[in-house]
């Protein structure tokens, strides 16, 4: 153990321990992080954590390894993120709009040219959805039903220099206010039904502000796939980048807010 992230590591699921009145005389905890930081695919196997917590440890404390192992897979997002970082090679499990190439147009519209047409950006999903589909030259329309699980499925996005899938979860003005975690459907599950699609790119878009903790349930989410074997990336898209990239296209005119009627 020698980087900044193994010791963060360390020191969390030693808090775990410490929190339940466990002694950790066996360094359990220094044998889990070791474990994961090698194998993170351990952390969708409970029976694998179970299997690195030695018999002395749950005998010395009075538990059961199934109870420590739950323990340590509530803090199953934050290790993945110390995972991640601590993987140099890896690239951002986030990233902005103009970086992915069919969108990379918006780079050349800034925040502060359209930010009185983008607080919010009112403008309905459906428009949203279409202008998309053209910009894509997406020829498939996808209708709305309440147990989908993404608002667009797409082959047509580049993205890293090669054509890539795309699942979209769109949000307009049908929305008001912020986009917080309890917006996003019934159950709050939206985002995790929209990584359950077999996609390579992962799109949240809202026509207003999106809260942190939405951006890092992505993130958290896109981590989780790619160590389960996938390629996955996430990128989210406020008001302001929903109408930088309909300025770029030709769809909102900059001068006077106005939005082009659809084909």
């Amino acid at each position: 153990m020698n980087t900044a992230t193994d010791h963060a590591a360390l020191r969390l699921l030693l808090n775990v321990l410490a929190d339940r009145g466990w002694v950790d005389s066996q360094q359990m905890a220094l044998g889990v992080v070791d474990a994961v930081f090698a194998d993170p695919a351990l952390l969708d196997d409970p029976d694998a954590i179970r299997k690195v917590v030695p018999d002395s440890f749950t005998l010395a404390n009075g538990t059961t390894s199934k109870v420590v192992a739950k323990a340590i897979l509530a803090q199953k997002a934050m290790l993945i993120s110390l995972i991640s970082r601590a993987n140099p090679d890896l690239k951002p499990a986030l990233v902005q709009i103009d970086d992915i190439e069919t969108f990379s147009a918006a780079r050349g519209i800034s925040a502060a040219e359209i930010v009185e047409f983008a607080t919010p950006f009112d403008v309905p999903e459906e428009y949203i959805k279409r202008m998309l589909m053209e910009i894509l030259g997406e020829p498939y329309h996808q209708k709305d039903w309440g147990g989908e699980l993404d608002d667009l499925f797409t082959g047509q996005v580049q993205f890293g220099g090669r054509s890539v899938t795309a699942s979209f979860l769109l949000k307009g003005r049908g929305l008001s206010g912020p986009m917080k975690q309890k917006n996003l459907g019934k159950n709050g599950d939206q985002i995790d039904r929209l990584l359950l699609q077999p996609a390579e790119l992962f799109v949240v878009q809202h026509v207003h502000k999106v809260v942190v903790g939405v951006r890092r349930e992505l993130e958290r989410g896109v981590l989780a796939r790619r160590y389960q074997g996938h390629t996955a990336t996430g990128t989210v898209w406020d008001g302001a980048d929903t109408a930088r990239l309909a300025a770029a296209f030709g769809y909102l005119n900059r001068d006077t807010g106005d939005m082009r009627s659809l084909g």
